[in-house]
């Protein structure tokens, strides 16, 4: 396997503010992204190489979260924190490399994805 695909789906709610002044939320659209990972180039046997791939996974991660901007008015705050986190979740557990789950969980332990 020398690609991964990070595919999110951001279920967006509308904000609305009844008459009392209350903020609401009504279900909106969802978004579907997805942001290829390619590794081929990589020596995932090298430290150097398995810290390459994380980085391209954690970029990636965060391309697939970031809503467009035209989309951003007018939604309930959207937590692209812990979007990021489970895109690198899942994509690190779909690699299948032993090194990158290391390297991944020892960089969760210290909340430094």
């Amino acid at each position: 396997m020398n690609k991964l695909t990070i595919s999110v789906a951001i279920a967006a709610s509308v904000l609305c503010l009844p008459i009392v002044g209350q903020a609401a939320s009504l279900a909106g659209p969802t978004i579907h992204k997805q942001v290829s990972v390619k590794f081929g180039d990589l020596d995932l046997s090298s430290s150097k190489g398995v810290r390459q791939l994380y980085t391209r996974i954690r970029i990636a991660a965060g391309k697939a979260c970031t809503l467009p901007g035209d989309f951003e008015a007018g939604i309930a705050p959207y937590d692209k924190v812990r979007c990021v986190r489970q895109a690198i979740d899942q994509a690190v557990q779909r690699a299948n490399r032993p090194a990158l789950l290391a390297l991944h969980s020892a960089k969760s332990r210290g909340n430094q994805t």
